[in-house]
Parts: structure tokens; sequence; C-alpha cells
């Protein structure tokens, strides 16, 4: 083992380098705020790979304000989980309503998608591009926090492609 390192230890070195510093510097582009920040890092970083990502880990990563930015997520999901809990739609439910074949999908979509079936929802089927635009115009100027969209096109035909 040692022979092995004493005659390919430079080869190894390169290959760390460049493994560390790509990681670092992919890692300071990524999340500095400031863009004369993250060329200063990356600068560092190409200069010196192995001592330079070595530097940006110890100085650079801000784990405070990490630390903090996860904290504040996780408490971000509990509530949004605990809204959504009120709106999760039982098997029964879906069994009473449409039958026992429907339940079964119920179950299915909840497993693949990993995500509970939820009532609230509205789906409305748009005919042509200019009719989808309007709707989203609409739908952009009612939002009161946030606006989550999501498209599907299934043909290549007149609908789909805006005619």
């Amino acid at each position: 083992m040692f022979e092995v390192l004493s005659a390919y230890w430079p080869h190894i070195l390169a290959v760390l380098s460049i493994a560390m510093g790509t990681a670092a510097a992919i890692h300071a582009t990524m999340t500095k705020r400031e863009v004369r920040s993250a060329i200063g890092w990356v600068g560092v970083i190409v200069l010196s790979p192995l001592l330079g990502a070595l530097i940006y880990a110890v100085v650079g990563v801000n784990r405070i304000r990490r630390k903090s930015l996860i904290s504040r997520r996780a408490l971000h999901l509990d509530e949004l989980w605990r809204t959504l809990s009120h709106y999760r739609v039982s098997r029964e439910a879906v069994e009473s309503r449409f039958g026992s074949r429907m339940a079964g999908l119920k179950t299915l979509g909840d497993r693949v998608s990993k995500h509970a079936l939820s009532s609230g929802n509205r789906i409305d089927m748009l005919s042509s591009g200019g009719e989808t635009y309007a709707a989203f115009c609409e739908a952009i100027a009612a939002a009161e926090r946030s606006i989550i969209l999501e498209t599907y096109i299934f043909d290549r035909d007149a609908a789909g492609i805006g005619g």
C-alpha cells in the first residue's frame, strides 16, 4: 500500500485537488450573495485548488446563516404540513362517493406521488392558447401571496401549440 502511495502520490494529489477545488468553486458560486465575493472565492480556489478549497471550507462557508436558513425552512415545512393535513381526503370518503375502483386509484396515487390526495383543488379545461393566456393573466392579477403554475401539453395540436 505504501509503495503504491509513494509511486502515485502526485496523481492522487492532482485528482484530490481538482475534486476539492471543483466542489468548493461550485459551492462558492451557488451560495454567495454578492458577485464580487463569489468571484474572489473562486479565484482563490482556482489559483490554489487544494489549499484554497480548505481555506474556503474553514472561512468561506457561513455556517450561522446556513443553520438559520435550515431551521426557518423546517418551521415553514411544519406549518405547511399542518395546513395541508386539514385538506387530506380519506380512502373511505373517496370510496363512498366514487366507488372502490377510484379508492384504489387514490391509494395508488398517494403511494406513487408520496403526497396524499387533498381537497380544495379545481381543474379548468382550456381549449386554446388565447384562453389559456387570459386565464394566466387573470390568476396572476388575483394572486395574494404566491403563484404556482403548471401546464401540460398532451398533444401537438392547435390547442397545444397555441392555435
